[in-house]
């Protein structure tokens, strides 16, 4: 099981893929779903903006660094950027779609976040529960080859029907 991944990134937009790929493959993993897969996407994709943009000032040198941790229901993200420390309670105090929109959709599509590290850190969580256990159950079996796909079809028709 995975309990904690580093991925380091370089600062320039070639990493996003690499990023991408990344959230494809522990969403993929912990068996979240679509809507949740989005909003992680969305919130990992500003934060490493920012760290890029404003924390290493587009220095392609410089590393960003993303660290996933997962325990019980609880999947936490922390992208590290190399560059300054920064006032990082004056920008939270003013949180706005119009003046920060890439910390207005963090606040919003996550459950918690916050600044660590003198603002070098942004710490981002989500509450996760993969897709209904019952389905889970099911198609792990259909991946490790004890049931066909056909006694999963008719059982999941079964269940649709109750």
């Amino acid at each position: 099981m995975m309990n904690k991944t580093t991925l380091l990134l370089t600062s320039d937009q070639t990493s996003l893929l690499k990023l991408q790929q990344f959230v494809e493959n522990v969403c993929d993993h912990f068996n979240i779903q679509n809507t949740y897969f989005g909003n992680i996407l969305i919130c990992l994709n500003e934060a490493f903006a920012n760290a890029v943009k404003h924390g290493n000032q587009n220095d392609s040198a410089k590393i960003v660094t993303l660290e996933m941790k997962n325990e019980n229901t609880e999947l936490s993200f922390t992208i590290t950027h190399q560059g300054n420390v920064f006032n990082y309670e004056e920008l939270v105090s003013k949180i706005s779609p119009d003046e920060t929109k890439g910390l207005f959709l963090i606040k919003t599509l996550s459950d918690k976040f916050e600044f660590q590290n003198e603002g070098k850190t942004i710490f981002i969580q989500f509450n996760i529960t993969p897709i209904e256990p019952e389905f889970k159950r099911k198609r792990s079996q259909i991946l490790s080859g004890s049931v066909t796909q056909i006694d999963i079809k008719k059982k999941l028709h079964q269940t649709q029907k109750h």
